[in-house]
């Protein structure tokens, strides 16, 4: 039994009347016939009772009909979700992020713009340190990372774009002696006690001091959450070195930002997948995230 079988007896018990039926199915009388006599001789009885100058649904026929309506429509609705899919504007998608892509403004400006795209596709958010998500990716567990890339090792099977990037800059208690000046070396900070943001046990923070500055630094507290390390340097806990675009967006009592001088690198946020994609949703957050890019660039 064929789907255009069910649609022509719909039509026809809609109609009450080959010749109308079949004119509206574009098809000829003749034919029609044919093909409900097929569906009957499939069925194994008759759906309709006929005259010359009537046409009515048998017993059997009221009941064939309700179905073949449900089959129908949810054939269609099947044809329009697998359109959707195929299309990526339907899915779910797992997104992890880490704590300078909230802060800095880009994750509320890249997923709210992307809601309302697409606003049937399912986003599950996750903060997430950059080694976890990274070892996520490669395990399936998350479709996308947007983190911070500096002094990372990226697997080769693991694909980044650039987002944005901001100069580093040193958080420092208020009360420090070193607050007074507003620009700072990486070698004014080497007796300095730092704390640093990272979840993971395989990196203390250490790396992206180290890419800064020629010595190894003094960690005491690595943190799991940016506002708890900014929270630990108000305190008079130590130091930190952060994106300079948090001086603008984090401001807490007794907490100061100083500027690093002869540093010419950049702390950037990145996207981060698994290529090729096979997954149309995610094809989808992808294009937009660059299409997105010229806007946030810095």
């Amino acid at each position: 039994m064929e789907l255009r079988h069910l649609r022509y007896f719909v039509t026809v018990a809609q109609e009450l009347h080959f010749g109308r039926a079949a004119e509206k199915l574009h098809i000829a009388q003749p034919a029609l016939s044919i093909q409900i006599k097929t569906l009957e001789e499939q069925l194994g009885g008759s759906l309709f009772q006929r005259t010359s100058r009537s046409v009515a649904l048998t017993e059997a026929g009221e009941r064939v009909l309700k179905e073949a309506k449900q089959t129908l429509y949810f054939a269609e609705r099947t044809e329009k979700i697998a359109k959707l899919a195929f299309a990526g504007d339907i899915g779910r998608l797992s997104i992890a992020y880490s704590g300078s892509v909230t802060y800095s403004g880009l994750l509320g400006l890249l997923i709210q713009s992307f809601r309302q795209l697409k606003p049937d596709i399912e986003l599950k958010l996750i903060e997430m340190d950059p080694f976890t998500q990274l070892q996520q990716l490669q395990q399936g567990e998350i479709d996308l990372g947007l983190l911070s890339t500096f002094s990372l090792n990226i697997p080769d099977h693991i694909q980044t774009y650039d987002l944005a990037s901001w100069p580093p800059c040193v958080a420092l208690p208020a009360t420090h002696p070193l607050a007074h000046q507003d620009e700072l070396t990486m070698e004014q900070l080497q007796s300095e006690t730092f704390i640093t943001y990272s979840r993971s046990p395989n990196d203390d923070g250490a790396n992206a001091i180290r890419a800064l500055a020629d010595y190894t630094p003094n960690i005491i507290h690595p943190e799991s959450n940016i506002m708890s390390v900014l929270a630990l340097v108000g305190s008079g806990m130590g130091i930190s070195i952060v994106p300079s675009i948090l001086s603008e967006t984090l401001n807490q009592p007794g907490l100061i930002f100083r500027s690093l001088k002869n540093v010419t690198d950049r702390i950037g946020i990145s996207m981060a997948v698994i290529e090729p994609i096979n997954k149309p949703s995610l094809q989808s957050l992808v294009e937009h995230i660059h299409c997105t890019k010229t806007k946030i660039i810095q």
